[in-house]
């Protein structure tokens, strides 16, 4: 379950745009006595067998020990491309999320983005130093310590393409050797 703000996730990521059914988030959560709306992963709304409108109970831990439960009306489904998150995903307004899980205005996670993904680790680590300088509990991680699958795809990537470059380089100088 991600809480999110519709209007800045939409700057950030391009899961919006993969909307296969329905709509996306309202820029605004709806008032307390409506039921909370809810984006699904097109795998999981597939799982589910709901279409947009239909409604859904959420029970799940909150962080003060009890129990929530929420009712959510379905908006819409997505496809991102990525098979987990497609299969898992329930997206709502953060507003909501801090409500159902008693997080009282706190967070569990916050995306940083940035222009240069190669400093992801700089980064990481300047935010680390700026917020907790005593060890505090808040800790800052970079996609490449959170997802290293794609760090090392990326560098396969990188390699492969320098080898092709090579190959191709010495087939235009036997070429030109030859001629």
């Amino acid at each position: 379950i991600s809480g999110i703000n519709p209007a800045r996730e939409a700057q950030v990521t391009s899961i919006h745009e993969g909307i296969t059914q329905g709509r996306w988030l309202s820029e605004a959560p709806r008032p307390v006595t409506e039921p909370r709306e809810v984006v699904l992963g097109q795998m999981l709304a597939d799982q589910l067998q709901v279409t947009p409108g239909d409604e859904l109970v959420l029970f799940a831990s909150a962080a003060d020990g009890s129990l929530g439960n929420e009712l959510l009306v379905v908006t819409g489904f997505f496809r991102s491309g990525n098979t987990f998150l497609d299969r898992t995903a329930v997206m709502m307004h953060i507003e909501d999320v801090q409500y159902f899980a008693a997080l009282e205005g706190r967070l569990h996670e916050l995306a940083v983005s940035s222009d240069d993904y190669e400093s992801a680790d700089i980064l990481a680590d300047t935010i680390n130093q700026t917020l907790a300088p005593e060890g505090d509990e808040l800790v800052a991680r970079s996609w490449q310590q959170l997802v290293p699958e794609v760090g090392k795809m990326l560098e396969m990537n990188e390699a492969g393409t320098w080898f092709m470059y090579f190959f191709i380089y010495i087939i235009v100088a036997l070429g030109i050797v030859n001629t």
